[in-house]
């Protein structure tokens, strides 16, 4: 079974494709192509499929990051929630790559620290403006504080997470389509394995649904009424 890294940080079965043949095949295709062709063009992040742009928030990203240059005590909150794939701007990316790397050292991370481990022309060369140490100012003043830094957090992971739901689409719509390839249950197997690690990384509490807790309850208030009246003891 092969399962690979996807672009997004995402696992997935990784597969080469090959397009069913036949002559039936061909005429699905081209009709797909002709239909396509005439339909109106999604709007970049709007649509489905792979012309579509992949969903991420360059708003959020920035809020993040600047939130943790001007007050590294949110990065306990971020760091849990949040990995270098869940930031789809490779330069950003890099930016908290070095948060975190600058934080793990116990060293105060603010604009001084990160920019000396950014201090590369090539990292100057990702910067809109060709400099790191304009763009980590103007990231230090896209928020006032770091108060909704947690919330932001957890709209980035559900981003990552959209992008590889959507990267995992296109595996499974290739090897679903290789007659050639992977056998099916294999096919199956990886893409459960690929979500059941995707629900295990959510950052959401757990919470019990209220009416088979409260049964509980209800259940062992009622075990101990049912003891006392027998003479048993009440903490059994």
């Amino acid at each position: 079974r092969a399962g690979a890294l996807g672009v997004c940080g995402c696992p997935w079965n990784s597969s080469r494709s090959k397009a069913p043949g036949g002559r039936r095949a061909a005429l699905l295709f081209e009709a797909m192509e002709s239909s396509s062709s005439s339909a109106p063009r999604p709007r970049p992040g709007k649509g489905p499929g792979p012309a579509a742009q992949p969903p991420y928030d360059l708003d959020i990203e920035q809020a993040v990051l600047g939130a943790l240059l001007i007050d590294d005590g949110a990065i306990d909150l971020v760091s849990p929630l949040l990995r270098e794939e869940c930031f789809y701007i490779p330069l950003h990316q890099l930016i908290y790559s070095k948060i975190l790397v600058v934080h793990g050292r116990m060293i105060k991370v603010d604009l001084v620290t990160i920019h000396n481990e950014l201090d590369d022309k090539g990292v100057d060369a990702l910067c809109p403006d060709g400099k790191i140490s304009l763009y980590l100012t103007d990231l230090s003043m896209k928020v006032a504080s770091a108060a909704h830094v947690e919330s932001h957090a957890r709209i980035l992971w559900e981003l990552w997470a959209r992008r590889c739901l959507v990267e995992m689409g296109h595996g499974l719509s290739r090897d679903a389509g290789d007659k050639c390839g992977n056998d099916v249950a294999d096919v199956l197997d990886a893409q459960q394995d690929a979500l059941s690690a995707l629900v295990n990384s959510a950052p959401r509490l757990r919470f019990c649904k209220m009416v088979p807790l409260m049964n509980d309850i209800l259940l062992s208030l009622n075990q101990r009424i049912a003891r006392r009246a027998a003479g048993g003891w009440m903490g059994c």
